[in-house]
């Protein structure tokens, strides 16, 4: 079982190591910067990240994010005779986005079928804040930035939730079947899952970079790996070029990356701000976020009565002080049932209880316990009147 900071390590190590820091890897960085500090995806500004690293660096970023950074450019040049260009000038409203991925396909005569989202977009699936239900939605979000062709995201779609059930520990099989359940796919992108693990070959007749021939390469590849030193071993530069992220990443979701096998690296200054990044986004998988992670969710679902009928005793506690027993029942509630509705209702039995304890008549004791808890809800409040 590969634990979560190792997949995490893993699939950014992996990524750059098989690759050879491809361009695709600054890419990573960006995205990845953006996650980090916004802590949700934000298309506009992770595009704009993409264009100013294309602006000041220079990276071979692929044709179409080329052509989008082109089409672009007259909006920033015109925006640059008033100010310094920066990444802020980079910053476009979606409509505009969208507006220039169509254009970009146009111009490509619609083949923005590529597998450059597949490539870049993994630390998606590293995100704690995303939901598993809307990580592939998500992907094909953050593929549509530049490639306007649905095949491109829905392949970044079926990498990233590969990664997301690897790292929570589902085998491989388990992760790459799951992944395809995903709904209304493209005929191409669902007949990879029927024919990777058959030994096929892709079909020579398509672009090598069509993302549904590089899914389906990655995936053989991986599938047909005993442990990862003989996949590594094995790696063909030359015939698997355009999977090398792919599979890098794959690699490191599902085996992890030991530090054997890359120590001769670790003075790299590109391999520490890489696995500066992905310490911080396995940080995020503590169990103190999964608890506020499974909060977030129940919080509108969980206002039952149980908390109410079990926490009774604590009202009997006479090392309790009455001014701290509402606290402290409300925190007992929350271990199981994270809506105010529950707590004040539990607050409110144990704080009857603790005043019919101490010899205060029936209506006494409701007005108190209503008066003393704090925000009370309207639901709540009615129950007194």
């Amino acid at each position: 079982m590969t634990s979560i900071h190792a997949c995490c390590d893993g699939m950014f190590i992996g990524h750059a190591l098989v690759s050879n820091f491809d361009d695709s890897s600054h890419m990573t960085l960006q995205l990845s910067e953006s996650l980090l500090e916004l802590k949700r995806f934000d298309g506009p500004n992770v595009l704009s990240r993409y264009l100013y690293l294309y602006h000041t660096q220079k990276y071979d970023l692929g044709e179409t994010t080329k052509i989008v950074y082109e089409s672009l450019q007259n909006r920033v040049q015109n925006e640059s005779q008033r100010s310094p260009v920066s990444c802020q000038s980079f910053l476009f409203d979606q409509s505009i986005i969208d507006e220039t991925a169509k254009l970009t396909d146009s111009i490509l005569g619609n083949k923005t079928a590529g597998c450059g989202p597949a490539s870049r977009s993994f630390p998606l699936a590293l995100c704690h804040w995303i939901d598993d239900d809307d990580l592939f939605d998500i992907s094909k979000k953050e593929a549509t930035l530049t490639h306007h062709n649905r095949l491109a995201g829905e392949v970044a779609g079926i990498v990233n939730l590969i990664c997301r059930s690897l790292l929570r520990n589902k085998t491989w099989q388990e992760a790459v079947q799951s992944a395809f359940l995903a709904p209304s796919l493209h005929d191409d992108v669902s007949a990879v899952c029927l024919r990777y693990g058959r030994s096929m070959s892709s079909n020579v007749n398509v672009h090598p970079a069509y993302a549904p021939r590089v899914l389906l390469e990655a995936l053989q590849y991986v599938a047909n790996s005993h442990n990862l030193t003989e996949a590594l071993q094995n790696l063909n530069v030359k015939k698997n070029f355009y999977a090398l992220p792919i599979i890098g990443v794959l690699l490191g979701a599902r085996w992890g990356i030991p530090l054997e096998i890359f120590e001769d690296k670790l003075d790299d200054p590109r391999l520490k701000t890489i696995r500066d990044i992905a310490n911080k986004f396995s940080r995020e998988w503590s169990p103190e976020n999964e608890i506020r992670s499974a909060h977030d969710k129940l919080k509108g679902f969980s206002g039952g009565c149980a908390p109410a009928q079990r926490s009774f005793p604590l009202g009997c506690c006479s090392w309790i002080n009455e001014n701290d027993l509402y606290q402290i029942v409300c925190n007992e509630a929350n271990l199981t049932h994270f809506c105010p509705t529950a707590e004040q209702a539990s607050g409110v039995v144990n704080l009857i209880c603790r005043r019919l304890i101490k010899d205060d008549s029936w209506g006494a004791a409701v007005n108190n316990a209503f008066s003393t808890v704090p925000n009370l809800l309207v639901e709540i409040r009615e129950i007194q009147t």
